[in-house]
């Protein structure tokens, strides 16, 4: 993973840890009043799922995608609006605590 000590075995943590967070990263971010859905889906994941996922103010998000669809299924802890943003643009979403908020999103 690193050759900072060469005659060590040394496991390198942050090398292992910083994939996961690129790929998430590249399928959803969020801020405490923002959610951004797919903002860099990768082509060599043309079909693929995330599922429990934690945004920055309090909702899990599971993730599908495929050739002609994208999905994304939020659950919040709390009712808030958020200001979700996709590549069709940018729109302000309500959600309630304890419901499923099913969102399906065009092609990318």
């Amino acid at each position: 993973m690193s050759g900072h000590y060469p005659n060590r075995h040394v496991y390198n943590a942050d090398a292992a840890h910083t994939l996961p967070a690129v790929i998430i990263e590249a399928l959803i971010q969020s801020t405490p009043g923002r959610l951004v859905l797919f903002p860099a889906l990768p082509t060599a994941y043309p079909t693929g799922r995330l599922r429990g996922v934690r945004t920055r103010f309090g909702a899990e998000v599971d993730l599908t995608w495929g050739p002609g669809e994208r999905t994304a299924v939020i659950r919040p802890t709390r009712t808030l609006r958020v200001d979700l943003r996709t590549s069709s643009g940018a729109r302000p979403l309500d959600l309630v605590a304890g419901e499923d908020c099913v969102l399906t999103l065009g092609p990318q």
